[in-house]
């Protein structure tokens, strides 16, 4: 009564390399020392030169901090900007820094 057709799926792999950009970096942050306790440092690179935005958030979303900065962005230099926690207390955080062309990089944070 009821036929069946055979449904043939086709693959294929594909490969995009970025040629000819000043940085093919994708944009990222590290923080040290993590855990911290009262500061830590933001080392961050692949981002465009110019107004910049450091936010802390609890996990629940809240923001306890909001810093800007200007980075002089130049490829294969990571900038570092430093963070003061003495009014945040201990525990887990997220923090996002993001570019002035919506560029964002974020990581978790543990104060001590």
């Amino acid at each position: 009564m009821y036929g069946s057709k055979d449904i043939t799926l086709f693959s294929t792999d594909l490969t995009i390399t970025d040629v000819g950009s000043e940085s093919a970096s994708e944009p990222s942050i590290s923080v040290f020392p993590n855990p911290s306790t009262k500061s830590f440092s933001v080392g961050f690179e692949g981002f465009a030169a110019g107004r910049m935005c450091v936010t802390l958030m609890s996990m629940l979303g809240e923001t306890l901090l909001r810093k800007e900065i200007i980075s002089e962005f130049q490829p294969g230099v990571i900038e570092l900007t430093s963070v003061d926690l003495a009014r945040i207390g201990s525990g887990q955080y997220i923090l996002t820094l993001t570019g002035q062309n919506a560029e964002t990089a974020s990581t978790a944070v543990v104060l001590e």
